[in-house]
């Protein structure tokens, strides 16, 4: 009877164990794209919420620190953070990443509404002066292909922050750029909450050129720690899937699973 007992009890005991002994406290980069990431709201964003609520069940401290979007990624690579949250595998390929991702996004570029440019490869965009962010995926492949001179004659990067929507779109108003790269969850999120600017009907989507997850991305400086936050995090994933707690998270922002 013993023994039985304590077999019952033993995986209770260890799952306590895992998540009080092995704590950690923890802290991410993120920038401004809401409702991904909303660090001037007091909503945080959903990729936020999804993050601490599943670390936080295993024990550990987890805070969130506003940054530029490539310096937050510069502090992961070089572990002066532990990792960022709400970034592709192609726009942080060093960063260690869990099974599973806890967002999408679609790289989408708007222009003016009279505009029949489409978006494909970098050939599309020869000739045309198009905004992107400080850190996109194939900012760097395209420097090297084109030269530093020719690259920001064709692309003007402005930071991640909470100005890039509403700029980027004067922009395009003013006739200084003709398409700006946005994620298509991020703008009509930011179009809803902007009657303004929205009723002044001015840009459209010109096309998309990519669908990609997102992820939470652990700092490569220290391996063992991101191994094992990012299988507590795969397995966090999944919880909040089955119990419907994901879904409450993405209905305060309006949102539904994207899977």
């Amino acid at each position: 009877m013993k023994n039985s007992v304590i077999q019952l009890l033993l995986p209770l005991f260890l799952a306590i164990f895992s998540k009080t002994v092995f704590a950690e406290t923890l802290t991410f980069g993120y920038s401004e794209a809401c409702p991904h990431m909303c660090p001037d709201n007091e909503q945080k964003g959903f990729t936020h919420d999804i993050t601490k609520t599943i670390l936080e069940k295993f024990g550990h401290n987890v805070t969130f620190n506003p940054l530029p979007w490539s310096r937050a990624v510069h502090f992961a690579n070089e572990g002066k953070i532990n990792g960022v949250i709400c970034t592709s595998k192609a726009e942080s390929p060093l960063l260690i990443y869990p099974k599973l991702e806890h967002g999408m996004q679609n790289d989408c570029f708007y222009g003016d509404h009279d505009d029949n440019w489409q978006p494909k490869d970098m050939e599309s965009f020869l000739e045309r002066r198009t905004i992107v962010f400080n850190g996109w995926m194939h900012g760097e492949d395209y420097v090297q292909r084109l030269g530093v001179t020719k690259y920001y004659q064709l692309f003007l990067e402005f930071s991640l922050n909470n100005d890039y929507t509403e700029r980027a779109i004067m922009m395009i108003e003013r006739d200084r750029a003709e398409a700006f790269w946005h994620d298509s969850t991020t703008l009509k999120y930011f179009l809803s909450k902007n009657a303004v600017i929205s009723k002044r009907n001015t840009i459209k989507k010109l096309g998309c050129i990519k669908r990609q997850k997102l992820f939470m991305g652990m700092s490569p400086k220290h391996p063992e720690l991101a191994k094992k936050i990012n299988l507590q995090f795969d397995q966090g994933m999944k919880e909040l899937r089955i119990s419907g707690e994901l879904e409450e998270i993405m209905k305060r922002y309006g949102l539904t699973d994207w899977q």
